[in-house]
């Protein structure tokens, strides 16, 4: 009987916190490409954007190209678009579809110090509500991962925990060393509501 070894749990636990946050990441990733998009809409307006083609075509190399933005926001400096603050978490593999790097002028972009201040009260309130709910998501991806360790080491072998949680097959069982599927002895409600198990067929 194949024993379940501490780093094949901690790759169980890894692969159910992706089954259950991957969805949620690749959200706040849209969002943060959003914003990134209003951000600079507002910075570099139509006009601002004419007059820096027409430099553009006297020196052609005038103007940096970033894909991130260095905003304050209410005094809280951070930066928008690039790569997503969700995506700094070791957790969750997160994707996000690429911003593509725009001319900027020197100060706003993250390689350096000045911050643009968003003018647009909304945008302003959205941006903050977007970085506050980042460490939010990791803490909760944190404690998902707890969760799932404390629950898998309770099952020494793949057989039992393909008899005590086997709602949890469909996402995980691939990597059980052996290919035992039987019925459940343990109440697990609470664990397969929590990483939305088992998953449905859509997904």
């Amino acid at each position: 009987m194949s024993r379940l070894s501490k780093s094949i749990r901690e790759q169980m636990a890894r692969v159910l916190v992706n089954h259950r946050f991957a969805d949620e990441g690749k959200r706040m990733g849209a969002a943060n490409r959003a914003l990134f998009e209003r951000v600079y809409d507002e910075a570099y307006d139509a006009k601002i954007l004419a007059h820096m083609a027409a430099l553009q075509i006297v020196s052609p190399h005038l103007f940096e190209k970033h894909n991130d933005i260095r905003v304050n926001v209410n005094g809280m400096r951070f930066d928008i678009g690039g790569r997503s603050p969700c995506q700094r978490n070791t957790l969750v593999r997160i994707e996000q579809a690429r911003i593509e790097p725009r001319p900027m002028i020197l100060g706003y972009c993250s390689s350096y110090g000045d911050a643009y201040v968003p003018r647009d009260e909304k945008l302003n309130a959205d941006l903050r509500e977007h970085i506050l709910s980042v460490p939010d998501f990791s803490q909760r991806i944190e404690r998902a991962y707890n969760e799932a360790m404390a629950a898998l080491d309770a099952f020494s072998t793949g057989k039992k925990l393909a008899e005590g949680w086997p709602e949890a097959i469909p996402v995980i069982g691939h990597m059980i060393p052996e290919g035992i599927r039987t019925l459940p002895t343990v109440q697990v409600a609470e664990l397969n509501s929590k990483f939305g198990l088992p998953p449905s067929a859509a997904a």
